[in-house]
């Protein structure tokens, strides 16, 4: 249990996310049988917690936009100290770079999108990819571009 919680865990690394979406859209398509390898199992688990972690742009508008003004404020933080202790800022932790459209687009677009996308054909569910695609329109025209992508 515990290797498989770790295993879980270390999904939720964002640099990791092309590699998870790849591994499961390959194991669904390979797998006729997908429950029945433990293997498959453990990395259904880590998509699921992969896509708690980044759920809120799947969730309605005012819950979305309150948590990212929230993780905005906490990443503003962190590069507060950095610059703080001399250390060069994170440019997604620099507050004089603060563009909350820009990065929200940049986040769904490339983050949470791929995740939800292959999880909801998984699930059958078309509820989370409708909440997203609302979500990313409006930071679109907050952004001042077309709801739809260019």
């Amino acid at each position: 249990f515990r290797m498989n919680f770790i295993k879980c865990i270390m999904a939720t690394d964002l640099a990791l996310s092309y590699e998870y979406t790849s591994k499961f859209k390959g194991a669904v398509a390979s797998t006729k049988n997908f429950f029945d390898s433990a293997n498959n199992q453990v990395l259904l688990m880590q998509v699921i917690l992969k896509a708690a972690d980044v759920s809120h742009p799947a969730k309605p508008w005012e819950i979305h936009r309150k948590w990212s003004e929230l993780i905005t404020e906490e990443f503003f933080r962190q590069g507060d100290l950095e610059k703080e202790l001399g250390m060069e800022v994170t440019s997604i932790c620099d507050r004089s770079l603060k563009n909350l459209p820009k990065s929200q687009v940049d986040f769904i677009e490339f983050v949470v999108q791929p995740c939800f996308g292959m999880f909801s054909d998984f699930c059958g569910v078309s509820l989370w990819s409708n909440s997203l695609s609302n979500n990313l329109s409006t930071w679109r025209v907050m952004q001042g571009k077309s709801p739809r992508k260019d």
